[in-house]
């Protein structure tokens, strides 16, 4: 029997019907009333009343019926009233009921039930009480309750459940109280329970649990209490507890698993106490631990671990104590341990450790001596950058060291470039005055305990307490690293280079559109002169200040500075990234003087200038500018 489309009205199907064919009322979307079945039927075929749309009132499902087939009632968003499933149906198909919305009160699936088909009860937000699975259930199949979002009250799962699929629960926001995954459960798979927000008491997983899939738990932030992985899981996923911050008890990880996946634990702000990674992992994932703040103990590494991801345990600053990298590891990748504030015990690294990523240990806070191991290879950028609890007086660069930084090309040719390498290191011991390079290395040098290249043109890191007052550029460098002076407070004068170019550098990291010197010095330093040989064909220097070789542009002002700054009549415009503040006890030059030639200087200079200067003189003869009230630089 095949419907058109154009009735209205209930659908009464007589008692003398004993079998209905699939898809019989399928898109009769004009039936505006309610369905009344035949006392003699046993099943609903797949399909029978998909996309009645219009259907209404509560739906009577009679109880000799056994199966409800595929889709059989699919997006009938319109039927209301409680769904009473009768006790005779022991199967209901995939999408039987997805996307009735209409539905309320509890969702019962009687106790002869074995098996709910994938997206059952898909989008079947109206319901709004408790939802009751039936024992003897093994398979939660994909998507079956997904966006259910006002079912509430605890959610019990039958102890005869075996795996629980992809979206079973997704977004479930109302279930709370608990949650017990029985030991019956050998599988929870990806976004299982993503986004179920209302959790909010335990979580007991499974003692036979094997395998947990991405997202299972994504943003569970409800949760309270330890969180026990058991030892049956041999595989994670990634994301799994992704800001679960609710859980504020001790971690402990299974003993079987190999891997903890990118993000498992990210955001989970109140873990605490030790983080303890037993042995047989052997790869921790990119921010898999990030910003867990509340860990407060020790962080224990495996002796089988081999790779330290990205972010992996980024933020975690209240973990204490030493930081042992095992020899098995080979590779820390970008981040993966910065901003471990409270870990003040020494930092011994793996002694097969290839490969640093960038900022890997920056804006920590570890003590003792830092050595860095033979066999190293290659360290990006700024790995140890802010590290000034270190009281090395000598940093020696293996002889394996190949590269610091990241490739960049000046006039054809592959120089690198780095940044914050060793900024501000050692700052709290004062004591970090060269850098030696092993014996055999062929790729850098130290000068009078400076780091180089090898071919002496790119300057990496002049030594934060390194006591000189002045150092001579080296007419061989071409490029600075960016910060690589900077942190250095004991220079007062920089004799730059004759080859030296003050435009825009092509390559940057974190100074886009600087040049060579407000790169290296960036705005933590004490140097008061720049100054350019007599030899130099391109700047000249008057009383620490570079200009362009004719003095009629000013190029550059020491964010050092601090003696008073007469610029010279004759000079007529300013150069742009001139001049820059300075953080250290905020400095600022005494006073700069403004000659009557001085026309040109743009709206950002006005305010360098009015920031870097206790005192602005400007020529009476200027005809542009002037001072206000409050000595500070202004247009005419």
């Amino acid at each position: 029997m095949k419907v058109a489309a154009g009735f209205t009205g209930d659908i009464i199907i007589p008692n003398s019907v004993e079998e209905l064919g699939i898809r019989v009322f399928q898109r009769c979307s004009g039936f505006d009333g309610k369905i009344v079945f035949s006392e003699n039927i046993t099943e609903i075929p797949d399909y029978t009343f998909n996309y009645c749309s219009s259907l209404k009132g509560p739906l009577v499902i009679p109880e000799n019926i056994t199966k409800i087939g595929s889709a059989a009632f699919q997006n009938c968003n319109q039927i209301s009233g409680t769904l009473n499933i009768p006790s005779s149906v022991t199967e209901i198909c995939q999408y039987a009921f997805n996307k009735c919305s209409g539905f309320t009160g509890d969702l019962i699936i009687p106790s002869n039930v074995k098996e709910i088909g994938k997206a059952a009860f898909q989008n079947c937000s109206g319901f709004n009480g408790r939802l009751e699975l039936p024992e003897g259930l093994e398979n939660i199949e994909d998507n079956t309750f997904v966006r259910c979002t006002n079912l509430n009250g605890e959610l019990l799962i039958p102890n005869t459940v075996k795996n629980i699929g992809k979206y079973a629960f997704y977004e479930c926001t109302g279930f709370t109280g608990s949650l017990n995954i029985p030991d019956s459960v050998t599988n929870i798979d990806y976004s299982a329970f993503n986004r179920c927000t209302g959790f909010n008491g335990t979580l007991k997983l499974s003692d036979n649990l094997e395998t947990m899939g991405d997202y299972c738990f994504y943003g569970c932030a409800g949760f309270i209490g330890n969180l026990v992985l058991p030892n049956s899981i041999n595989g994670l996923g990634m994301s799994i507890f992704y800001n679960c911050t609710g859980f504020n008890g001790t971690l402990t990880l299974p003993e079987n698993t190999v891997e903890i996946g990118n993000y498992d634990f990210f955001g989970c702000t109140g873990l605490t106490g030790n983080l303890n990674l037993p042995e047989g992992i052997t790869k921790v994932g990119d921010c898999a631990f990030y910003n867990c703040t509340g860990f407060n103990g020790t962080l224990t590494l495996p002796n089988t671990l081999t790779e330290v991801g990205e972010f992996a345990f980024n933020g975690c600053k209240n973990l204490v104590g030493d930081l042992i990298i095992p020899d098995s590891v080979i590779e820390i990748k970008a981040c993966g341990f910065q901003s471990l504030a409270n870990m003040k015990g020494e930092l011994k690294l793996s002694n097969n450790l290839k490969r640093i990523g960038r900022f890997a240990f920056y804006d920590d806070k570890f003590t003792g001596e830092l050595i860095i191991p033979e066999g190293l290879e290659e360290m990006e950028q700024a790995v140890f950058g802010k590290n000034t609890g270190f009281s090395n007086k000598t940093v020696v660069i293996p002889s394996t060291l190949k590269k610091i930084g990241i490739d960049a090309e000046y006039n054809g040719e592959n120089l690198g470039l780095s940044t914050h390498d060793f900024y501000n290191f050692g700052a709290t011991n004062k004591q970090f005055e060269e850098f030696v390079v092993a014996e055999g290395n062929e790729y850098f040098k130290a000068i009078d305990g400076v780091l180089y290249t090898i071919d002496g043109k790119r300057m990496i890191s002049y030594p934060r307490d390194k006591k000189d007052e002045t150092f001579e550029i080296p007419e061989s460098v071409v490029t600075l690293d960016e910060l690589s002076i900077s942190s250095n407070c004991w220079l007062d004068t920089i004799i730059i280079p004759d080859n030296f170019v003050l435009d825009p550098i092509p390559y940057s990291i974190r100074m886009e559109g600087s040049h060579v010197l407000t790169a290296a010095l960036y705005s933590y330093n004490e140097v008061n002169n720049i100054v350019a040989k007599d030899t130099n064909p391109n700047y000249t220097s008057v009383d620490g200040v570079l200009y362009n070789k004719d003095i009629t542009e000013l190029v550059y002002i020491s964010s050092g500075r601090t003696s008073e700054v007469i610029i010279p009549e004759g000079v007529t415009s300013i150069r742009d990234r001139a001049l820059y503040w300075n953080q250290v006890y905020y400095i600022k030059a005494s006073k700069i003087y403004i000659p009557a030639s001085l026309e040109n200087i743009t709206d950002s200079q006005i305010s360098s200038l009015n920031s870097i200067s206790n005192k602005i003189e400007v020529s009476p003869e200027n005809t542009k500018f002037t001072v206000d009230e409050n000595n500070k630089l202004i247009k005419k």
